[in-house]
């Protein structure tokens, strides 16, 4: 049963070593495959930059422009850094261009950059910085479980116990518990669009709505206007007449709390929705 227990555990370790290195290699091929959409297809809208501020050594573009498939009014923000000169670049008035993405053909989208005329596609490292301390992270742990079992024969030796290994049961409590943590993280970035990228999607190619809001309550920390959360159960039918059901969380309802809301939502998965207010 101690052998057991040891190689359960090591399984465990080096399951999760194996999810982080799959997680990070499938982000990366999404990411490639974005930018060479970008290049060899982008798809581009007609812009205006409505104003262009600099504060703390960076420089913000307040972009508005319509989208093509709800035809309503939306702005997006850039942020730059003094090596791009953005202020040389842009200017109040200035009439640009947006590049993004033709997801026609894709069955799911999982990345929806919004490129400003005048600036290259580029990775994001946030994303793949993260995923790589994971991988250190597990790697790490990983090796040091399996060092420690081999040197106490816990593999070999059923009179050895998991916790004698470790010193305490509080080290095994403690990973499980971090690797727990991290699962909701590890299915967001295997299965979901980055919140920004989903925003950036729904306002190009979103259809626009009008939904019943069944049920709400407040959850969550407050934002920086100290309003809470609202956790919604929404009803609403799409321009095919199709009725959906779904949950939607939103600041901005916290300053409403209307029965009927304008959402936009997601063709290719009706459940994708945000609230729009008016």
């Amino acid at each position: 049963m101690n052998i057991a227990m040891s190689a359960g555990f090591l399984a465990l370790n080096v399951l999760f070593l194996l999810a982080y290195l799959f997680n990070f290699a499938l982000n990366l091929f999404r990411d490639f495959k974005v930018q060479k959409m970008l290049k060899t297809n982008p798809q581009t809208i007609p812009a205006v930059v409505k104003e262009v501020h600099s504060a703390k050594r960076r420089t913000h573009v307040l972009v508005e422009f319509t989208s093509p498939q709800s035809r309503i009014l939306f702005n997006n923000t850039f942020e730059f850094v003094p090596t791009d000169k953005a202020e040389e670049l842009y200017h109040g008035g200035q009439e640009v261009n947006l590049s993004h993405i033709d997801p026609t053909n894709l069955k799911k989208v999982y990345r929806f950059p919004l490129i400003l005329e005048g600036q290259k596609a580029k990775l994001e490292k946030g994303p793949l910085f993260t995923n790589a301390i994971l991988i250190f992270l597990g790697a790490f742990n990983t090796i040091n479980v399996l060092i420690s079992l081999i040197k106490a024969n816990a593999l070999v030796d059923n009179t050895v116990m998991l916790t004698e290994v470790f010193g305490s049961p509080l080290y095994l409590v403690l990973i499980i518990f971090l690797y727990v943590m991290l699962l909701s993280y590890l299915i967001d970035s295997l299965i979901a669009m980055p919140v920004a990228h989903n925003y950036n999607y729904l306002k190009v190619y979103g259809t626009k709505a009008i939904a019943t809001v069944k049920t709400f309550k407040f959850g969550g920390a407050k934002n920086a206007k100290g309003l809470r959360e609202s956790r919604m159960e929404i009803e609403y039918y799409t321009s095919k007449g199709e009725f959906v059901k779904t949950r939607l969380n939103s600041y901005l309802y916290s300053e409403t709390q209307e029965e009927f809301i304008n959402i936009i939502y997601d063709p290719k998965k009706v459940t994708n929705v945000v609230y729009l207010k008016q």
